[in-house]
C-alpha cells in the first residue's frame, strides 16, 4: 500500500463536495488516508452532512488521519442519535490509538446500549498499548461480563511482560476457559521470552 501523494490533497478536497455520493465518500476516504492535518476541517464539516453515509465516512476518515486534533470532533459523535454514526465514531476514536481517548472509550464500553458498540470500544481500549490500559482492565475485569472477559484475555495476549499481573489475576477467574486463556498466555510468554 502506497502513501497518498500530499500534492493531491487540494484535488480530493474539491471532490469531497462533489454531487455524487460515491465520489464524495471515495474522496473523504482518500483524505483520511492522506494523514494530512490540512484535511481535518474538510472532514469535520463532512461529519455534519445531512446524509448519514457521508457523516459515517467522514468520521472513519478522521480516525484514519491519526491526528490528535481529530479526537475533539470524533468525541462529539459518540452519543449521536444514529447508531451507525455512534459506531463509526467509536471505531474512529479507537483507530486514533491515543491514550487521551481512553476515557471516552471506557464510557462507551460501560454505558453504550448497543453490544457491538461496547465490543468495539473495548477492542479500541485493547488496541491502545498504554500502561493505563493494563491498570484499567485489571480493575474492570472482575465486573466485566463473560464475552468481555474473553475479549480482554485474548486482546492482552500480545502485550507481553506488561500483562503479567493481569494474566496472574486471570488464573482466579470462575470460568475455566478464561483461566485456561490466562494459562496459555503465560505459557506463550515464558516460551517466547529469551531472557528466561
Amino acid at each position: 500500500q502506497t502513501t497518498p501523494d500530499p500534492g493531491l490533497v487540494p484535488f480530493f478536497i474539491r471532490l469531497a463536495s462533489h454531487s455524487t455520493l460515491s465520489v464524495r465518500t471515495g474522496a473523504l476516504t482518500w483524505l483520511g488516508s492522506s494523514k494530512e492535518g490540512a484535511v481535518l476541517p474538510v472532514l469535520a464539516a463532512a461529519a455534519k452532512d445531512p446524509d448519514a453515509r457521508i457523516r459515517a465516512t467522514a468520521l472513519q476518515a478522521l480516525g484514519e488521519t491519526e491526528q490528535e486534533q481529530a479526537g475533539a470532533t470524533l468525541t462529539l459523535y459518540l452519543r449521536d442519535s444514529d447508531e451507525a454514526i455512534q459506531a463509526a465514531a467509536i471505531g474512529a476514536v479507537a483507530r486514533l490509538k491515543r491514550p487521551e481517548m481512553i476515557p471516552y472509550l471506557i464510557d462507551r464500553w460501560k454505558e453504550d446500549p448497543v453490544d457491538t458498540n461496547r465490543r468495539a470500544a473495548l477492542q479500541g481500549i485493547l488496541d491502545i498499548r498504554h500502561p493505563q490500559v493494563v491498570t484499567l482492565l485489571s480493575a474492570e475485569y472482575p465486573s466485566a461480563n463473560r464475552p468481555q472477559r474473553q475479549m480482554i484475555v485474548a486482546g492482552m495476549q500480545s502485550w507481553g511482560e506488561e500483562s503479567l499481573p493481569f494474566w496472574v489475576s486471570g488464573l482466579r477467574d470462575p470460568y475455566g476457559e478464561l483461566r485456561m486463556g490466562s494459562v496459555t498466555a503465560l505459557i506463550n510468554f515464558f516460551h517466547q521470552s529469551p531472557h528466561l
